[in-house]
């Protein structure tokens, strides 16, 4: 079920890949940086503290969702469809 549903999103997403070569202009201490999501999948390492989350989240502006706030980017709410359901962690304890 969960295997389809990415699927459906995926397909959904298909051909439209959007160029926005300038919508972070201004960051401080990025400076020149052009990061490229060109693959299925893509991945960002580093050591802690060297701005993965960072990258993550100014892609993330460049994601419309029509819910969410102006400056609501938290993953929950970028991707709706996809929230934990109560109760299916294993370590959550409010079952």
């Amino acid at each position: 079920m969960l295997q389809q549903r990415f699927q459906q999103l995926w397909e959904s997403l298909q051909g439209k890949k959007l160029h926005m070569p300038h919508f972070l202009d201004g960051i401080r201490g990025i400076n020149g940086l052009r990061v490229g999501f060109d693959y299925p999948v893509s991945v960002i390492a580093g050591e802690n503290a060297s701005g993965k989350s960072t990258v993550l989240f100014a892609a993330a502006c460049a994601y419309k969702v029509r819910e969410a706030g102006v400056r609501d980017f938290v993953p929950s709410t970028l991707f709706p469809d996809f929230r934990p359901q109560a109760g299916s962690r294993p370590d959550d304890v409010s079952r």
